[in-house]
């Protein structure tokens, strides 16, 4: 089963553009990508992104990459919309909220369907 890769999530928060207003979007191949704002097209096809991070605000770069609970928790609400397009076909959903199952419960859910 295709899964996103938390170390490619991780790659990609490292590797964003803090100067920038950008979303984090988990693509329906399984990949993450930082999309600028500006570039961002509400018709692509896409499992989820995430709100706007602010140009600035610490969400994406190497000190984001090295945070393990903000890591852990964001990896998880995308893995989260994951279950749900896996499951049910869901796609564009806007992520905000952190789930409240860890990243195994996620995978366990998963592994049931």
């Amino acid at each position: 089963m295709l899964l996103p890769s938390k170390e490619q999530y991780i790659d990609v928060i490292r590797n964003g553009d803090d100067s920038i207003h950008k979303k984090v979007v988990l693509h329906t191949n399984g990949k993450f990508e930082v999309v600028a704002n500006s570039a961002f097209d509400m018709d692509s096809d896409y499992v989820g992104r995430s709100e706007t991070l602010d140009a600035g605000n610490g969400y994406v770069g190497i000190a984001a990459s090295n945070d393990s609970e903000y890591i852990n928790d964001s990896f998880a609400m995308f893995l989260k919309a994951w279950v749900s397009y896996v499951k049910f076909g869901t796609k564009k959903r806007y992520l905000d909220v952190y789930p409240h199952e860890s990243e195994e419960e996620i995978l366990k859910e998963l592994e049931e369907n």
